[in-house]
C-alpha cells in the first residue's frame, strides 16, 4: 500500500488503489474478530490490488484496454 501511494496510484490507478484499501480494511476488521483465515484472504486480495495499482501507476502511458484488464482481475479469487 505504501509503495502504491508513493507511486501515485491514488490518481493514476484509483480503482485498484481503492480496492486495495477496502480489502485491507476488511482484513483488519476480520482479524480483530479473530476470523484469521478470512483475514488472510482479504489481505492477499489487498496485496494483489496494490501490486496491480503499482504496475498501472508506473506504466508510461496505460492504454484503456490495459486498464480494463487490470480492473477485471484485481482481487478476484
Amino acid at each position: 500500500m505504501a509503495q502504491a501511494k508513493e507511486d501515485g496510484a491514488e490518481q493514476k490507478a484509483p480503482y485498484e488503489y481503492a480496492k486495495a484499501v477496502e480489502y485491507l480494511s476488511k482484513a483488519r476488521q476480520d482479524a480483530a474478530h479473530a476470523y484469521f483465515e478470512t483475514a488472510v484472504d482479504w489481505g492477499r486480495r489487498s496485496e494483489d490490488c496494490s501490486q496491480k495499482a503499482i504496475a498501472r501507476a508506473t506504466q508510461p502511458n496505460p492504454t484503456k484496454s490495459t486498464a480494463d484488464e487490470n480492473q477485471a482481475e484485481c482481487g478476484e479469487p
